[in-house]
């Protein structure tokens, strides 16, 4: 009883002690401490000694943060404290007395932002003119109440928009408005820090140099000129200093973005080199106007600052906002398209499903047989309501069995069943007769229904995997690529100052992160323009080696088309040797060596059944529709579905084929084998000779197919010796085939492959002279560029 107790004790301790934590959290959070921060730094800001509105925003903005945590302001009076305006302070607190009194009074009736901030401008024109009153009263100074009150208002809505900014670090993509708005409120706290140094160092200073660095080195240009020329502002306006800073700051914002691809070392630089250029112009000395102290300061912050720290931080990142604003544009665009694309494959599905019925069964058959032999025997028996109505369960079952037996080969007459129809049935011989002549029509019927339904099954699967392509189709959809409008505005500079015209012009980075640039052209562009002249153009402003890929003329362009993508780091060397078994006939097996758009090199082989002309016809439309389905870049395991299932349809006759093929990604060195019925692959590295074996049944045969799939890496001078079956038709002892060709392998000390296919085929042929099935040898080897 006592361990429960305390147990229940130490619960109700441990549930006070979350409750507390919560309400403390709700008391006192981390957006409450930057209020107060900015709070006390705002309000210390100002344009002259009696303007002073940028207090009155910000306690507005706590109302309607939380009027529970209107205590909050007391940091506003801080900062007024410690600027030693005393009139400023008296007037602050008559009109923060009167916006919490008037607001706590008309609580339930302000429920709009506008309602606040007229309260708010009211209050500071009541208090305003009640000062104003007590001592001599310009028109000047009644003007100044009301300017007051609307630049308070206006900085509300700025704060309001600011804040959230800063507390919500989530966001990814900011308005125009918002930038604008944040640009303001961090000049404003700029502004607040007036007048405080540190052993002859200004911080706002420190701050206005490290913001101009900062945005030079992230964004370049076309930020960090006009904010150096608003931060020159504001800081004339708090200090009183030289009205050139504006002039000044500005110029160096637009020195240090133009060496920003310098790096952060060029873009200090530049900022010194600017500031000292202008003190030599305008005073013609070497006395600067931005201390040079105060410029190393700001300087060793931005080089400490790590570039993790910076790529993990998105807040000024406007590459970062572009290319979330694309992919959102994109992703509304393609959404419809998803949703159609997914209605088809449904469709598709459900009708491949429909179209096959699994459960049909052959009992209709012997239905109609059973009519016609009572049409014929049972129709004129004096018996036959007995037998069919009195009984007739009993006797259909009967004419089941005899025409199931009969069915069969040889007929087993001995079976009681027999014995049973001529004990029931008087006329059991005619009837007997009737049940030999109708089975021939039972067999056939169904041999024909077991093809429909084959077929049907067949036109089934090609729906149902249509569907798997349409479906494919929508899931690529997702791939993530972006439209490079910096990049394509840098190539079109470059081609004009080259004097090179086109008239389109495409710059993609593609969901593998790698540039696809197509440029189109009224007129064909000289070799040496398109093939030399523009890749080494496209290669420096990219910053990546561009080649040209592809050059077409395009009714849909209007002019000729070039296409040019990244270069890779791998090749591959390729050596054939193919051999037909039938004189003056094509080999049975088909290769293919090709590049697809995505820089992944295919090496493949397909052995179709049999030999010479006919295996031809079979590798020839297997390979056919595997280098259409990877061109079109389709998933695997739907592309060899879609090829079994054509195979299994293309006709009657028992037709299959091997497929062995290889996909290297000539950017990364990786290698996917797959194999699906193939003979074995030798895989050279370092002078060790590894074997890849696959164990799955060749396409056409089976419903269902296995994919075998090996992923290896592979570098400088390895070999991948690829080899239809038929090097192993000589010999039954397929290990020692094997064991034969890993020898002849690693004796050839040639690093051609050709010359490797060669020796490997002539080994071979001594010592099987007269090969009975085709054979094709296919050899890569791997280099870098």
């Amino acid at each position: 009883m006592a361990s429960n107790f305390q147990t229940s004790v130490q619960k109700k301790s441990i549930k006070k002690g979350y409750q507390f934590l919560e309400d403390n959290n709700r008391f006192f959070s981390v957006k409450d401490l930057f209020i107060l921060v900015c709070g006390f730094i705002l309000s210390r800001g100002y344009f002259t000694s009696y303007l002073m509105p940028f207090g009155y925003s910000l306690y507005c903005y706590i109302l309607y943060y939380d009027k529970k945590k209107w205590w909050l302001g007391s940091c506003l009076i801080l900062g007024i404290l410690t600027t030693g305006e005393y009139g400023v302070l008296i007037k602050n607190l008559l009109v923060y007395g009167l916006m919490t009194i008037a607001y706590f009074k008309l609580f339930k009736h302000i429920t709009r932002k506008w309602q606040l901030a007229v309260l708010m401008s009211i209050s500071i024109i009541i208090v305003g003119l009640l000062m104003n009153s007590f001592q001599a009263n310009y028109l000047f100074d009644t003007v100044l109440v009301f300017v007051e009150s609307l630049l308070s208002l206006s900085l509300f809505y700025i704060y309001n928009v600011a804040i959230s900014l800063f507390i919500n670090r989530n966001r990814k993509i900011y308005s125009n408005q918002e930038i604008v708005c944040l640009g303001i409120f961090v000049s404003v706290l700029i502004l607040g820090l007036n007048n405080i140094e540190y052993f002859g160092i200004s911080i706002p200073t420190v701050l206005t140099v490290f913001l101009i660095l900062l945005f030079s080195l992230r964004i370049g240009i076309s930020v960090s000129a006009p904010l150096g020329m608003i931060l020159g502002l504001v800081q004339n306006l708090s200090t009183n200093s030289n009205p050139l800073l504006i002039v000044i700051y500005g110029l160096c914002g637009i020195v240090s973005g133009v060496f920003r691809d310098g790096g952060k070392v060029m873009v200090i630089t530049g900022f010194i080199v600017s500031n000292a250029m202008m003190a030599f112009y305008l005073n013609g000395s070497t006395e600067v106007f931005v201390h040079l102290q105060e410029i190393i300061i700001a300087s060793v912050i931005i080089l400490i600052i790590p570039k993790a720290l910076w790529d993990k931080v998105h807040f000024f990142n406007f590459d970062k906002v572009n290319e979330s604003y694309q992919s959102f544009c994109k992703e509304r665009i393609n959404e419809n398209l998803r949703t159609r694309l997914n209605k088809y494959s449904i469709l598709l599905k459900q009708m491949g499903t429909s179209f096959f019925n699994p459960e049909y069964e052959n009992m209709e058959v012997y239905h109609k047989v059973f009519d016609k032999i009572t049409n014929c025997v049972c129709k004129e028996c004096y018996l036959a309501q007995k037998c069919w109505k009195t009984n007739g369960e009993n006797t259909y079952k009967m004419f089941l069995e005899v025409a199931q037996i009969l069915e069969e080969e040889p007929v087993d007459y001995s079976s009681k069943v027999f014995e049973e129809l001529s004990t029931m049935c008087i006329c059991d011989e005619d009837l007997l007769e009737q049940f030999k002549f109708q089975v021939q029509f039972i067999n056939a019927e169904k041999e024909m229904i077991h093809r429909i339904s084959q077929n049907n099954l067949f036109v089934s699967n090609q729906l149902e995997f249509a569907g798997e392509l349409i479906q494919d189709m929508k899931n690529s959809l997702n791939d993530k690529w972006l439209i490079k409008s910096d990049e394509e505005r840098n190539v079109f500079v470059e081609l004009d100052k080259n004097d090179i015209s086109v008239e389109k012009l495409y710059v993609i980075q593609e969901a593998n992160e790698r540039y696809k640039v197509t440029i189109a052209s009224n007129k064909r562009l000289q070799e040496a323009i398109s093939k030399d002249k523009i890749p080494r153009m496209l290669s420096d402003v990219l910053d990546v080696k561009i080649g040209l890929d592809n050059e077409m003329f395009s009714s849909e362009y209007g002019g000729h088309l070039y296409i040019y993508r990244e270069l890779s780091e791998y090749r591959i060397s390729t050596g054939l040797v193919s051999y037909s078994s039938v004189a003056g006939e094509k080999s049975g097996d088909i290769f293919s060596d090709k590049t697809l758009e995505n820089g992944n090199r295919v090496l493949a082989l397909c052995d179709g059944m049999g030999i010479g002309d006919n295996a031809y016809e079979e590798s020839d439309t297997t390979m056919n529709l595997l280098e259409k389905f990877m061109e079109a870049g389709i998933d695997k395991t739907v592309m060899i579905k879609n090829i079994n299932s054509v195979l299994m349809l293309r006709n009657e006759k028992e037709t299959f084929s091997t497929l062995d093929y290889v996909l290297f990604d000539t950017f990364t060195g990786v290698a996917e084998f797959n194999k699906i019925g193939a003979a074995i692959t030798l895989i050279i590295q370092d002078g060790k000779v590894k074997l890849l074996r696959g164990q799955s049944l060749p396409v056409g045969i089976l419903d269902e197919i296995a994919i075998e799939s090996i992923t290896l890496s592979l570098g400088e001078g390895d070999l991948i010796v690829m080899m239809t079956d038929g090097i192993f038709e000589c010999c039954n002892n397929t290990e020692a085939v094997e064991e034969w060709i890993t020898n002849a392998v690693k004796n050839i000390s040639s690093n051609n492959p050709q010359k490797i296919a060669d020796k490997i085929f002539t080994q071979f042929k001594a010592i099987c002279p007269n090969p009975k099935d085709d054979i094709t040898i296919l050899v890569g080897r791997v280099w870098k560029v």
